[in-house]
């Protein structure tokens, strides 16, 4: 368990594929290294700061296995440039929480961003041309977002998970994503046949991503 903390000049940490790490309490964790996952992070309380400068501190994050967020909690820049990234190679979720989860740090997604409640907010841009998001939806007024200061570049896979029996109604739109410049188009929308007699449809503008709800010839029957 990290509960507060640095991991200073010349320190790494690598998260092997059986390993679980739990970030506990509100301490400040501080990361001046680079951290690589290929086990699960449970993330529930503190800020998170990673420290680069590409000199001596050489903070950065590579995930090849889970990193779940549960809370609306915060990756910082330490620094505040554009040098820490983020790059996901496996499955970044946001799994409670109503508010915002803030990744301040350069982000490239290779595989699946999943929010499925509340809000992933990148505020360095976002390129996920080669991965895929996913998107929780509980109710009209319950699903998860994610929001992108700059520009959010896509290609990748769109879906989206039916969640605590709900089964929207035709008609209804959840606006699941918003850029200030959203770039590209997903190209595979299989995953939004969500079955139960629903099928979702994407609609775009250039700042925004909507899902729009129809019927399809399956039994509306709820999810268990």
């Amino acid at each position: 368990n990290w509960n507060s903390g640095r991991f200073g000049q010349g320190s790494s940490l690598l998260i092997q594929s059986n390993a679980v790490v739990n970030l506990l309490t509100t301490g400040e964790k501080d990361l001046g290294g680079p951290l690589t996952n290929y086990g699960a992070i449970f993330w529930t309380n503190g800020t998170l700061y990673v420290l680069n400068d590409r000199a001596s501190w050489t903070g950065t994050i590579e995930n090849d296995g889970l990193w779940e967020t549960r809370g609306d909690l915060s990756v910082a820049n330490w620094f505040g440039n554009n040098y820490a990234v983020f790059q996901n190679n496996g499955l970044l979720r946001k799994s409670t929480g109503t508010a915002n989860a803030t990744m301040d740090l350069v982000v490239s997604n290779q595989s699946v961003i999943e929010p499925l409640t509340g809000v992933i907010n990148f505020s360095r841009g976002l390129s996920s041309t080669a991965g895929a998001m996913t998107f929780g939806l509980s109710s009209a007024s319950s699903y998860g977002h994610v929001t992108v200061t700059g520009t959010a570049s896509v290609n990748g896979a769109l879906g989206a998970r039916l969640l605590d029996g709900y089964i929207p109604d035709v008609g209804v739109g959840f606006p699941v994503l918003s850029a200030g410049t959203l770039a590209g188009t997903f190209a595979d929308t299989n995953a939004l046949q969500v079955n139960f007699g629903r099928v979702l449809t994407a609609a775009y503008t250039a700042t925004t991503l909507t899902l729009q709800t129809a019927a399809t010839n399956g039994v509306n029957h709820p999810p268990t």
